[in-house]
C-alpha cells in the first residue's frame, strides 16, 4: 500500500500544508500518526477523504 506525507497529499489537492494538518485533527481526512506532527495517509484514506467531500450537483451546493 502507498502512503503519503501530509506535504505531498498537499500538493497532491493543491492545498496548503496548514489545512491537510487541520483536516486531520479535526477528523475530516484519516491518517495514521507516526508520531508528533507526523502523519501519513494510505491512498485508500485519501480516496476516503475525497468520497466523503464529493459535491453532488443539486445537493448542499446550491449557489443563492
Amino acid at each position: 500500500m502507498e502512503y503519503f506525507t501530509v506535504e505531498q497529499v498537499a500538493e497532491k489537492l493543491q492545498l496548503s500544508v496548514r489545512t491537510i494538518r487541520g483536516y486531520i485533527k479535526s477528523g475530516k481526512m484519516p491518517a495514521s500518526s507516526m508520531g508528533k506532527r507526523r502523519y501519513r495517509i494510505s491512498q485508500d484514506q485519501l480516496d476516503r477523504f475525497m468520497q466523503a467531500t464529493e459535491v453532488k450537483l443539486g445537493q448542499d451546493n446550491q449557489e443563492d
